[in-house]
Order: C-alpha cells, then sequence, then structure tokens
C-alpha cells in the first residue's frame, strides 16, 4: 500500500534563517556609540564572514527515495547540501563563537566590520602608490640605490634633530661673526687669528652639505617649484655667496682685501643669520610676530600712499600761503613789485618749500618734533595757515592713524589665522592643555587609587564646581551622569580608565562636527541598503521554500502490488 509523504521544513527552521539573517544588523546601543561619535578603531574583532552566492536548494533524488521504500528523504536543517547551508550560504553560518558573543559590545559593531574593511583597502592602495606603510615600498628595501638614498636623505634633513642642529650652527655663525668684527676692527689684516677662517670653513661646509641633502631629498623642481620655495631659494641664493666668498678667502687671501667689489661678499656671512627667521616656525610666539609683519606689507604701502598725499596737499596749501605772506612783506618794504619773497628764518626753517613744508607735516607727527613749534610761527601768518595746520593735525592723528593702526591690526590677526602651522600648534597646544586638565581631574576622581572609576565616583566628581565647570566648558553636559558614563565607557565594563576618560571627554568636546554629521549619514545609509538587502534575501527564500513545499505536495501515483 503506497501513501503520500510531504517534505516540510519546521517553523523553527524558517525562524533560525531569518534570525542568523537579522543578527546582522546593528543594535540599538551600537547606533546609540555612533550617534554620539564614539567609535574606536583600534582592538577591533573583525567577523571573518564572506557571503557566497546563494546556492539552489537541492532535493532528494529518486534515488534516495528508492533506498527508503518509496518515501522521500526528511530534510535535515544545516546537516544536509540542501539545507540552511545551501539557502544561506556555508560562509553565513559558520559564524565565530568569539565574534558571536562580541556582538554585544559596542566596541565590535557591525559598522566595525565595515570600517575595517575600508581601512585594509585604503592602507594597501596607499602601500601601491607611495610606499610610506608598514614598513614603506619595497622598492626603497630592494630597489634602486637612487631610492634609498632620497628616502634617507628626506628622513634625515626633515627630522627635528636636524633642524635644531642647523638652529645652533646658525646662531654660532652670528656669534662668532660679532667677534670676528670686534677684533679685526683692532687688528692689521694679517694678525687676524686663523681660526676665524677654519670655524667659517666648517660652517659654510656643513650648510652646503645639508642644501646638498635637500636636493636629494625632495629633487630640484620640489626644492625650487615647491610649498616652501621661498625659503628653499633664499638657502640657495645664501650658501652659494656664502662657498664662493670662502673659495676666494682660501686661493686668494689678499684678493678680497685688494678689490673693492668683492667686499660686499663679506655681507653673505652675516646674512647667513637671516636664515634663523625660517627655522622659528618652532617658536610660534616669534613666527605669529614674523608672519603678521611679512602679510602687512600691503598694507604699509597703501598708508605710505595716504600720508604722502596728505603731506603733499596739506604742503602745498601752508607753503602757498606763507610764501604769498613773505612776498607782501618784501614787496612793502622794498616797494619792488618783483622782489624776492624773504621771509623770517623761523618760517623759512619749516614753510621755505612743498619739500620743506612736507618733512615739517611728517615730523610733526612722528614725534620728530612737537606739532607746536612748527605752529607758532603760523600765527604771524594769518589765520588760515593755523586752521590748515590745526586741521591736518585733527586728521592725521585722531582719524587716519587710528584707521590705519586697526587695519594693521586686522591684517595681522586673519594672517596669523590663515597661516596653517599656527593654526595647528595652537590647536595642539590646546588640546595638550585640556588632556594634561583631563588627566589630573581623573586622578582626583580615583579616590581608592584603582586607576578605574565608577559611576558613583563620578557623580561624586561632578558635584564639585570646578569639575562641572570644566566639562561644560569643554561643551559636555554633565546634567545626565548615568548617560555620560555610559557613552565614555567604551568598553562596556561598567567601569572607566584614564584612556576612556581623556579620549571619551575630547571626542564629545564641542558641537558635533561635519565629519562625525557625514559618518553616521552614511551609516544611515548603509543600514538602510542592509535592510533592503536583508528583505529581498528573506523575501527570494521565501519564494524559494514556497515553491519546493508546492512541488512536494504534488500526489504520487499509487503503485499497485501485483497479487
Amino acid at each position: 500500500m503506497g501513501g503520500r509523504y510531504y517534505n516540510r521544513i519546521s517553523f523553527t527552521n524558517i525562524v533560525q534563517i531569518v534570525v542568523l539573517r537579522l543578527s546582522l544588523l546593528p543594535t540599538s546601543s551600537e547606533l546609540v556609540d555612533l550617534a554620539v561619535a564614539h567609535v574606536e578603531v583600534l582592538d577591533i574583532g573583525r567577523l571573518e564572514t564572506k557571503r557566497e552566492s546563494q546556492k539552489p536548494v537541492k532535493r532528494p533524488s529518486s534515488d534516495t527515495k528508492a533506498e527508503q521504500g518509496g518515501r522521500p528523504a526528511p530534510i535535515n536543517i544545516g546537516a544536509t547540501t540542501g539545507g540552511l547551508t545551501d539557502i544561506m550560504g556555508p560562509a553565513d553560518v559558520q559564524i565565530n563563537e568569539d565574534d558571536r558573543g562580541r556582538r554585544g559590545s559596542a566596541r565590535h559593531s557591525f559598522f566595525r566590520t565595515l570600517l575595517t574593511d575600508y581601512a585594509e583597502r585604503a592602507q594597501a592602495a596607499a602601500e601601491a602608490e607611495f610606499g610610506h606603510v608598514r614598513g614603506g615600498d619595497p622598492a626603497l628595501r630592494t630597489g634602486s640605490w637612487a631610492s634609498r638614498c632620497s628616502r634617507c636623505a628626506y628622513l634625515l634633513v626633515t627630522s627635528t634633530f636636524a633642524a635644531h642642529f642647523i638652529m645652533a650652527l646658525i646662531l654660532l655663525n652670528l656669534v662668532l661673526l660679532g667677534v670676528e668684527v670686534d677684533v679685526s676692527s683692532t687688528l692689521g689684516q694679517d694678525d687676524i687669528p686663523r681660526w676665524f677662517d677654519v670655524v667659517n670653513v666648517i660652517i659654510v661646509g656643513i650648510f652646503t652639505l645639508e642644501l646638498i641633502l635637500s636636493f636629494i631629498a625632495f629633487g630640484f623642481h620640489n626644492f625650487f617649484c615647491g610649498p616652501d620655495r621661498f625659503w628653499n631659494n633664499f638657502d640657495f641664493v645664501i650658501i652659494t655667496l656664502s662657498v664662493f666668498e670662502t673659495a676666494v678667502q682660501i686661493w686668494s687671501p689678499g684678493l678680497i682685501s685688494q678689490m673693492r667689489y668683492m667686499r660686499f661678499m663679506r655681507l653673505a656671512r652675516a646674512l647667513r643669520g637671516m636664515r634663523v627667521v625660517k627655522l622659528l616656525r618652532y617658536v610660534s610666539a616669534l613666527r605669529t610676530l614674523i608672519f603678521s609683519i611679512i602679510h602687512t606689507t600691503g598694507s604699509l604701502m597703501w598708508t605710505l600712499v595716504l600720508l604722502v598725499l596728505l603731506f603733499y596737499s596739506f604742503g602745498v596749501i601752508l607753503t602757498q600761503v606763507v610764501t604769498d605772506h613773505c612776498r607782501f612783506e618784501t614787496v612793502e618794504a622794498t616797494g619792488d613789485n618783483n622782489a624776492v619773497p624773504i621771509c623770517d628764518p623761523t618760517l623759512a626753517l619749516y614753510w621755505s618749500s612743498v619739500p620743506e613744508s612736507m618733512l615739517t607735516l611728517f615730523m610733526s607727527i612722528s614725534g620728530g618734533i612737537s606739532w607746536v613749534e612748527p605752529l607758532m610761527p603760523l600765527r604771524d601768518v594769518s589765520f588760515i595757515a593755523v586752521a590748515c595746520m590745526l586741521l591736518y593735525i585733527f586728521l592725521t592723528v585722531f582719524a587716519v592713524l587710528n584707521v590705519v593702526t586697526g587695519v594693521f591690526c586686522h591684517t595681522a590677526i586673519e594672517s596669523a589665522s590663515a597661516d596653517k602651522e599656527i593654526v595647528v600648534m595652537s590647536q595642539m597646544q590646546k588640546q595638550a592643555t585640556q588632556i594634561s586638565v583631563l588627566r589630573d581631574m581623573f586622578m582626583e576622581m580615583d579616590k581608592d587609587l584603582s586607576e578605574m572609576v565608577s559611576v558613583d565616583e563620578l557623580k561624586e566628581s561632578l558635584k564639585s564646581e570646578k569639575f562641572a565647570s570644566f566639562l561644560e566648558s569643554m561643551g559636555i553636559s554633565t546634567q545626565d551622569v548615568f548617560t555620560l558614563f555610559m557613552i565614555i565607557d567604551s568598553d562596556h565594563n561598567g567601569l572607566i580608565d584614564l584612556n576612556e576618560f581623556v579620549t571619551g571627554c575630547m571626542q564629545l568636546h564641542g558641537p558635533a562636527k561635519s565629519i562625525q554629521l557625514a559618518r553616521m549619514s552614511h551609516e544611515n545609509k548603509v543600514t538602510r541598503q542592509t535592510i533592503k538587502r536583508l528583505i529581498n534575501e528573506i523575501v527570494e527564500m521565501k519564494e524559494q521554500l514556497a515553491a519546493f513545499l508546492a512541488e512536494d505536495d504534488e500526489p504520487t501515483e499509487a503503485t499497485e502490488c501485483p497479487e
């Protein structure tokens, strides 16, 4: 007697499939950590799961049915080739137990795996393109001799030790130059100590070696046309003049003292001291002053143009008034209408000509003379001359100079804000100060010296006005202590160590940055794409299961056994 048998997948098996698929979605705690931008890329436990293409469901063959007496073989989900492994892919089922346990931690989230994959691809691309990641390009280790020399020269020239050494050498050159000039001023040419020349040759040799290493490290094009082309060209000119002056001094000792046109070559030795300005980038205060002065040269030029226009305009008016006054008195005294005007000596001292008047006006506002001194002789000329002088003083002292000072200050502040290195150093100093204060506060919170802080210790410390005010100044709200503790506790072990406290506070410092908003938008996009893909896969699995069950539900023809 034959019968029909139905090969069905139980509801429990379908739930297993859906749960394993949905387990790839981020948890709520992970989304909270992403919202506060508290994602660390350190110690990422990457899931070694790679999705394979779905395989068609393999149903039992007729031979297998025959072996079981005409009854279809039951499906063992996950054990046979036609079960869960074929539907989802073997890589999805073989999830590491350690990785599954780490899904509850915010430090090992769904987006962590994506970040790790992208970081590895970016690092591989950097290795292929630049060869400076993970030990450098193999060509630098096993490649040409020129590549290795260029890399070594670059590391040497850009090192902090080399910069400090060159700065010390420049300062030593300035000191020795002053001593040599002072000693040689009281001695004859042949009585000057020779060790000055020896030290000068050594210093020039070191500077020349530095220039050659810079050529090797950066190449000629980058050296002369790169971002630091101004200072590089300045170094090249100064060192070239120094080498020429030293060579002439060695090969023809008496030539420099005999030829006057070679005397300016000695100035190259003094100009070496100007190279120290290039190395003042490590002193933020001096760098700010120097670059502010450089950036205000344009405003200075137009200020001079404005002042010259004022000097000329008022100089012409006052000179004309004084000249007419002197001419009238001379004609009246001599009776000659063609008489040359003769002024009083005091008037002639300050207002005899347009250049003299312009110089008087300049000295009146620059501190050369008191503006009362040229004003007193004008009282005997006319009221118009006195009024013009007072109007000039009022405009220049109370209007022009104050506006010019404001423009200079504004330009200097803008130049300091636009200089990238000054901004970077300022930001680094600010961060170092904040980190130092946070470390001290952590030590104060850690009452039991366990190097760990609990939520109770944090709550107790926030009662201090000093501690709470500092966190508020960093833009960190202290109203909800538990939420703050949960966000800072990145590993969710219920305790905060020094690294977690400092890193968490620095990441929460200030409002949300554009990179954080962009990352959240990207992560939301990835989440939507993942959910859409999972829905499509679940629908496809549903269709496969429905087709499989419909095929198995077809009635089989009964086979009559012969009597």
